[in-house]
């Protein structure tokens, strides 16, 4: 979940980073990390009125750093131990005034770093609570409160970011983002799955508020509407300046255009993919691929079917719009001619009215 860089009164006024705000039963808090490498934890038992300065024993992470615990009141923090050289878990009850160590060390003594955490229902596990989180070696899960660690198998070795449970489905799910894409596992990560529909390939977060997935990064942020994203995310193959080439197709036969900014896909129909006939019509233009501008948005690309109909694409970089095609899709059975989701074809900015 996004941090908010703010002013500190409480440290007179030293500029940092603000966690999202924790509430343990009849306390919030919030984690302060200044851009010296300090931090401290600011707590209100009064929505806000007063607040409670007190120290860390760990600087904690911006970001996910933070969680209320389902066991008992009390308060998680994760982050890096005063040496930097380890990560540790752990909890308080009375807003800072004493801290106790959460893990037992075991992991993070390997060369294990917490990064974030999320908690499920688990009826094999001590309190009825599974806890994952994801590690600069992997993801790990906890069945004994957050005491040991053991490895999850996951099919991927690339870096982990964030992990979130969906505690509305049974068994819960699991997702993680990663530095190119979403996971999801739907039977307690003996499984996984992509779960990308809708975003480009690149770094993801993913968190849950409400029973929402919510996944994004520097491009900004996406919601898996009714969790329908199963499917991989859209790879685009950007050069050094953020930018991607979108070639022009059209198909004498048919009389259809077809823009392309995957590179892959491009050769495919080079070779006479797509039941052949497309020839490049010499037109191309650069497109902003994932980050490489900061107020791009995404362009959603739809197609119909080649039997059923509509035989076309449609390219919209109305968030509204495909959204409102991607609810029809889910309402729409597979045998009824309907518009498919096929990713993000590329990202632009939008058309100013007024020039």
């Amino acid at each position: 979940m996004a941090s908010t860089i703010f002013v500190d009164v409480f440290a007179y006024g030293m500029m940092g980073i603000a966690t999202p705000l924790t509430r343990v039963g009849t306390w919030q808090a919030i984690a302060s990390i200044y851009f010296d490498g300090t931090g401290a934890l600011r707590s209100t038992s009064d929505e806000g009125n007063t607040w409670l300065s007190s120290t860390m024993p760990v600087k904690p992470i911006p970001g996910d750093s933070l969680y209320a615990s389902p066991f008992e009141s009390a308060l998680w923090v994760v982050g890096s131990l005063q040496s930097g050289s380890s990560s540790a878990i752990f909890a308080t009850s009375n807003r800072g005034s004493s801290w106790n160590r959460v893990d037992d060390g075991a992991f993070t003594g390997q060369g294990g770093k917490f990064i974030s955490l999320a908690f499920s229902d688990d009826a094999t596990a001590a309190g009825g609570q599974a806890i994952y989180a994801t590690t600069t070696k992997g993801l790990v899960v906890s069945r004994d409160k957050g005491s040991s660690w053991t490895p999850v198998a996951i099919p991927t070795s690339e870096a982990l970011t964030t992990v979130a449970t969906i505690g509305s489905q049974t068994p819960n799910w699991l997702v993680v983002g990663t530095e190119r894409r979403v996971l999801v596992s739907k039977d307690a990560g003996r499984s996984w799955s992509p779960l990308g529909l809708g975003l480009a390939e690149s770094k993801q977060y993913v968190f849950v508020a409400a029973q929402r997935l919510f996944a994004g990064n520097k491009t900004g942020w996406y919601e898996c509407i009714g969790l329908a994203c199963d499917g991989d995310a859209t790879k685009l193959s950007s050069t050094v300046d953020g930018t991607v080439a979108v070639t022009e197709y059209f198909h004498a036969g048919l009389g259809h255009y077809f823009l392309s900014s995957n590179s892959e896909e491009s050769s495919w129909l080079d070779s006479g993919g797509g039941g052949g006939g497309w020839n490049r019509t010499g037109l191309s233009f650069r497109a902003w691929a994932p980050g490489g501008n900061p107020i791009a948005g995404a362009v959603c690309r739809y197609y119909g079917s080649p039997t059923l109909g509509p035989n076309s694409h449609f390219f919209s970089i109305s968030a509204d719009e495909c959204e409102g095609l991607h609810q029809l899709q889910r309402a729409t059975p597979a045998a009824i001619p309907r518009w498919n989701h096929e990713g993000v074809a590329f990202f632009a900015e939008t058309v100013d009215p007024m020039t």
